[in-house]
């Protein structure tokens, strides 16, 4: 085991345990420190959107993509964060080059249909939740995406699959 991944445990067994301050501490003072490791950014950027420090998160994965440019992990978290912010558009070149590096990123993927969703481009955001949902049968978020963007794009009978599916994996309340 890798001291940065004597790091990374550490700081996941504190944020288990509520400490999100005490792990973001131990990330941090790792980098300070001169260990370095992607998952040691992407865990600060993390913590600090859990903190409602989402420019500091956005700063961190900034300096991830820098020092780890072809890390796809790294561009789809930074994309997400972008589209958080308020930035999709900008987003979606970071998220197709984390795609391209990537192919199979769950994480990519789901990012950028979301991007798509967010500039209204429903054609796109379909196509790459559809792909999202081809590596995860089962992620919700996905299928609520497809369900949407479905009824957007005229696409009835889709959507109701979406949500049937929906319903397998999760009980939904209709009464709500």
């Amino acid at each position: 085991m890798t001291k940065s991944d004597e790091i990374i445990i550490q700081a996941i067994k504190l944020k288990d345990n509520g400490d999100l301050l005490g792990a973001e501490k131990i990330l941090r003072q790792a980098l300070l420190s001169g260990v370095q490791h992607k998952n040691i950014y992407i865990g600060i950027a993390a913590i600090c959107d859990n903190l409602g420090k989402t420019e500091k998160a956005l700063e961190t994965l900034e300096e991830a993509s820098l020092k780890y440019p072809n890390e796809s992990i790294v561009l789809a978290n930074l994309g997400g964060v972008m589209i958080r912010m308020g930035s999709a558009l900008e987003a979606i070149p970071i998220l197709e080059k984390a795609i391209s590096i990537s192919p199979e990123s769950i994480v990519a993927s789901s990012n950028l249909a979301i991007a798509y969703a967010e500039i209204r481009d429903w054609k796109r955001a379909k196509a790459t939740a559809e792909i999202a949902l081809s590596l995860d049968h089962e992620s919700l978020v996905m299928l609520q995406l497809v369900a949407n963007v479905s009824v957007e794009t005229g696409y009835y009978s889709r959507s109701l699959a979406a949500y049937d599916h929906i319903a397998q994996i999760k009980k939904i309340n209709y009464l709500k």
